[in-house]
């Protein structure tokens, strides 16, 4: 009687025979197996890649298949969550061409036809990971060689990354490489951070991603604060309760991470001082602000002790709008992210529609990015987001060359659109003072007659009458006495 075969044989038998590339790693990410179709794009280095670890090969491995081997690392996220597929990055050409066995339609660097998935699988003994390449049927298929650029060098930033903050990272700009060296310094353990940056700058994400990517050895418990309306009682509580957290899981110090210090109260920054003097406890800690401390300092809205204690290492967060080289990259990554979230398939951004991106003043930074391409991408019907798919005031300049004002009115119904802008605001108004009348009136500096006069105006125009007119005026007449 033959003997049974394996889970495994049975798996390498049925892969070999698949039409496209897929290839077996065990637990430690050593290379056990590639079907034929894999062999043939590798070509001649293949041999020397079975049995190593992928991304760490032998010190005498050669040139080419050290790279291949980096190539077949799936990404960290993708070993963790199975339904995301990754795309594969060919290695760089020699001199001399294309290799003999490379795939016919690997021109532009990137195998854009394929995509891979990570299953993740168990014998009974050993964990593996089975990756398989399938082919695209989507709008990928065929992109430029500017589209396929910006996608190599997105995923080159997000190779161990599965965050969508660390988009905000990318790009090649001397704002990227600086913000890349501040935060990975932050990240390295430094005991006071600020996080300075205009609004929609992701301050809170950036704190996490810094907490997220501290050495082990300094991650303690966490309390997140808004500081607006923090009371001092509050955060002298919090204070505390970080402090006896940390001493109950014999953990190092907390830290405290106060979003938008720049509001904290007078009060608020005394308290914050005093905690911070005390020395027998080394709390750390994380604020975010809109404005840089020594500048609130010197408008004298801020305590200068405090903000050199707080301020000794310091993440500045560029403006989108002064980023304009990295910009189609970083929206390239924020539609990827986003199809990706939503498992729609997009091209990118086409032409003309980057050029308005780039024209955008974007007053709401990378929040504002991040929001254009969740809609897109549920919205965009079309492979290539055209400059329609935009809202119409996206990018559009104010004035053309000659200084003529760039937009043009339409016809509509101006006495309209007042008197619906004026129901509007004495609505709030009502319901700002709890439906009192008079006090309304008050709010919007009009007479109680002439609000009363008003509101009956505008119920008229909406095919009602307020038949109460009177008895509403009596009646407020006798809450003012």
């Amino acid at each position: 009687m033959p003997k049974p075969r394996s889970p495994r044989s049975a798996l390498v038998n049925s892969l070999d025979q698949h039409r496209h590339p897929a290839y077996l790693l065990d637990e430690n990410l050593r290379l056990v197996f590639g079907n034929e179709a894999l062999q043939r794009w590798v070509g001649g280095d293949w041999k020397s890649l079975i049995d190593e670890v992928v991304g760490d090969p032998a010190d005498n491995a050669s040139r080419r298949a050290r790279q291949w081997s980096r190539v077949l690392l799936p990404p960290v996220h993708c070993r963790q969550r199975p339904d995301l597929p990754f795309s594969l990055s060919a290695p760089e050409q020699d001199e001399a061409g294309l290799e003999a066995d490379a795939p016919p339609d690997d021109q532009s660097g990137l195998l854009s036809d394929y995509e891979a998935r990570v299953l993740s699988l168990n014998d009974g003994e050993r964990d593996w990971y089975l990756i398989v390449l399938t082919q695209r049927h989507h709008a990928l298929v065929g992109l430029p060689t500017r589209l396929l650029d910006l996608h190599r060098l997105w995923e080159q930033a997000q190779r161990h990354e599965s965050d969508a903050i660390s988009d905000l990272f990318a790009g090649d700009s001397a704002f990227a490489h600086r913000l890349r060296e501040q935060v990975t310094l932050a990240a390295r353990g430094a005991q006071r951070i600020s996080v300075i940056g205009p609004t929609g700058s992701e301050h809170e994400l950036v704190a996490n991603w810094i907490l997220h990517h501290r050495p082990e050895s300094g991650r303690g418990p966490i309390a997140t604060l808004e500081c607006t309306f923090l009371d001092p009682e509050l955060l002298q509580s919090t204070y505390r309760d970080l402090i006896r957290e940390a001493r109950g899981q014999d953990a190092p110090p907390g830290c405290l991470v106060l979003l938008n210090v720049d509001r904290l109260s007078p009060d608020g920054q005394l308290e914050l001082l005093n905690l911070l003097r005390f020395p027998k406890v080394p709390l750390s800690t994380i604020v975010t602000s809109l404005k840089p401390l020594a500048e609130l300092v010197a408008t004298q809205s801020f305590d200068a002790e405090l903000a050199t204690r707080l301020d000794v290492i310091s993440v500045e967060l560029p403006a989108l709008a002064a980023r304009v080289d990295d910009l189609a990259v970083l929206a390239h990554a924020t539609l990827q992210r986003a199809c990706e979230s939503q498992r729609v398939d997009l091209a990118g951004w086409s032409d003309a529609a980057l050029a308005r991106l780039q024209r955008h003043t974007w007053p709401g930074n990378y929040q504002e990015l991040r929001s254009l391409s969740d809609r897109l991408s549920r919205e965009c019907k079309s492979p290539w987001v055209q400059p329609s798919d935009l809202p119409p005031w996206f990018g559009q300049p104010l004035s053309d060359d000659e200084g003529s004002p760039r937009f043009r009115l339409r016809e509509f119904r101006l006495e309209e659109f007042l008197k619906q802008c004026e129901a509007e605001i004495m609505r709030m108004a009502l319901e700002q003072c709890g439906g009192n009348k008079t006090k309304a009136a008050r709010l919007l500096g009009l007479s109680r007659g002439g609000f009363h006069r008003r509101m009956d105006s505008l119920m008229a125009l909406e095919g009602t009458s307020d038949d109460s007119s009177e008895a509403a005026s009596s009646e407020e007449s006798g809450e003012e006495s």
